[in-house]
């Protein structure tokens, strides 16, 4: 459900992984390209970097292509980001999820929600936190702009990496308590700890 791997020598005698024992998480289900080392944790630090937005849409195509795999689509009503705070996204100029959820949602043809969730205050950056810390950091950091009525959608979720979930988790307790019917979280790699 979080997108960790299972140990091949758990197979199917677990029924939930420690992580999704030990959280509550606010959506169904995450879906990642690649873990977060070698090649994927190259194109994830590059995607944060203005000059690679080209990288930005091809991956977010690349992930769209799984999600249909998955058969995702069917079951999405809009495609939105991990926002950031707007002090930060003034000072970037340029937000890798955003360009990812745009072009996810073009290849998936549902509409792009890039501004339905805000950051409500700043927040540190989460790769300098530890994981309580970073479940701490974000707890009520988001909400849903006033002009959505999302009640009903199913809400699809874009980052560039997960690594604890504790981002995911808030972004989508918001949009759950805006009235979601079910969100759904897809990035292009995800942390597992150990890299």
């Amino acid at each position: 459900r979080c997108a960790l791997p299972i140990p091949d020598s758990l197979g199917d005698k677990v029924s939930k992984c420690q992580h999704c024992r030990q959280q509550r998480l606010f959506f169904r289900q995450a879906e990642v390209l690649q873990l977060y080392r070698g090649p994927a944790r190259e194109m994830v630090l590059r995607l944060k970097h203005p000059n690679h937005e080209t990288l930005a849409v091809a991956a977010g195509r690349w992930l769209a292509e799984q999600l249909k795999q998955r058969q995702w689509q069917e079951e999405i009503d809009v495609v939105t980001a991990v926002p950031v705070h707007w002090l930060r996204r003034l000072v970037r100029g340029y937000y890798a999820a955003e360009a990812l959820a745009i072009a996810v949602a073009d290849a998936l043809a549902r509409p792009a929600a890039t501004d339905l969730l805000y950051c409500r205050r700043w927040t540190a950056k989460q790769s300098t936190l530890l994981p309580d810390e970073r479940q701490a950091n974000v707890r009520r950091a988001f909400g849903v702009a006033w002009h959505y009525k999302i009640a009903g959608c199913r809400v699809l979720l874009v980052d560039d990496v997960i690594t604890t979930g504790a981002t995911a988790a808030a972004a989508c307790r918001a949009l759950k308590q805006a009235g979601a019917a079910e969100v759904r979280v897809a990035a292009i790699a995800r942390g597992t700890g150990d890299a």
